[in-house]
């Protein structure tokens, strides 16, 4: 027999456990697995610059990361599924993120605008009435990529999103204050069937 953990693992996963008879679980001595091994390839791209003037000191920080590869193994070798520019769990390992911000300062006063992107994902677009052909959100038309053979593995796109923040500062001799303003653009194109299926649930 083997033990179920999201996916078969195994016999080597039933060592601890002992079963009666009539194939109860009399008890056992498992314990949690943490991630074997992770292996991941991409690389960091950075800038710095800033400049000193009469007007105040402007700066510039521009942080990029891009992943090409990302596997997660536990320790009995089992591949976990989170791979590169794959949504899972509400969480993912986007293809690529960059950050910017520009900033300026002068004496006790700043202002500054950052810019953070996030590459496009894709996610798991199924649930519980996959099996039905008028319920199914591949029949309802919101998956972005469907499999019509097999609605449990329609896929949907997530667009790229940039989130924009906009802040100000002020070192005053009470402590430092700032003031910040935030706000996100995503391609509605590809998100709002997203948020279709949201309304449905």
């Amino acid at each position: 027999t083997s033990v179920f953990i999201g996916q078969t693992l195994g016999p080597a996963a039933c060592a601890g456990i002992v079963r009666s008879g009539t194939g109860t679980i009399a008890s056992f001595d498992n314990r949690l697995d943490n991630i074997g091994d992770i292996e991941t390839a991409g690389f960091d791209l950075n800038v710095e610059w800033g400049l000193d003037t009469r007007y105040g000191r402007f700066g510039a920080h521009w942080l990029n990361t891009y992943v090409d590869r990302f596997v997660a193994t536990d320790s009995f070798g089992n591949r976990f599924s989170r791979a590169v520019g794959v949504e899972e769990n509400d969480g993912a390992v986007p293809r690529l993120q960059s950050n910017l911000t520009v900033d300026w300062t002068r004496g006790d006063f700043g202002v500054g605008w950052t810019a953070r992107y996030t590459s496009s994902l894709t996610e798991r677009c199924s649930d519980a009435f996959d099996s039905d052909p008028n319920l199914s959100l591949t029949a309802m038309g919101l998956c972005s990529q469907p499999n019509f053979a097999n609605p449990s593995l329609s896929r949907d796109k997530l667009g790229a999103t940039t989130y924009h923040d906009f802040f100000a500062t002020w070192d005053s001799a009470f402590g430092l204050a700032g003031l910040r303003l935030a706000f996100a653009i995503a391609d509605p194109a590809v998100n709002g069937q997203r948020w279709a299926r949201s309304a449905r649930a």
